[in-house]
């Protein structure tokens, strides 16, 4: 991400990385680390698993295969990849794996649709921290996104 102010001071970049953490509320249901209604692409240098909390704290010795990924369209995954757990696309769909990427468990596709209902998001419209996020890293309309490492 570009710096604007810490140029001053010769620092021209620096590293992003997000950490995301979900938690399974009903075991019998089938759940992902992630999924995208249309389609998911991976890319960068990112990875997908899994840890018990009840054992402790997430990292070595903790963690699990179940990172698993899913999509009611294709999945493109490029980079330096790593899903540990399922990499599920949509019945008439694929998954594309590029090189140095790896997914450990199945890419068959789904047997029936993903379907999540509908959330109102309207409260979150004027409560939120949007306004520390630089305005030209928000892109209206598009919740597609880039990340750069430097």
């Amino acid at each position: 991400m570009p710096l604007l102010f810490a140029k001053v001071l010769g620092i021209n970049s620096c590293n992003v990385s997000a950490t995301v953490r979900s938690q399974r509320l009903n075991a019998a249901t089938t759940s992902y680390g992630f999924a995208g209604l249309n389609s998911v692409t991976i890319n960068g240098h990112s990875d997908t698993d899994s840890y018990n909390s009840g054992a402790g704290a997430y990292g070595s010795g903790n963690t699990l295969s179940n990172g698993d990924v899913a999509s009611n369209g294709d999945i493109d995954i490029s980079g330096h990849v790593t899903v540990s757990g399922d990499a599920n696309p949509g019945a008439n769909d694929t998954v594309s794996i590029g090189n140095h990427c790896s997914v450990s468990g199945s890419t068959s596709p789904l047997t029936s649709p993903l379907n999540y209902p509908s959330v109102d998001a309207t409260p979150y419209a004027s409560s939120n921290s949007n306004s520390n996020v630089p305005a030209q890293y928000i892109n209206h309309g598009d919740s597609s996104s880039t990340r750069t490492r430097h």
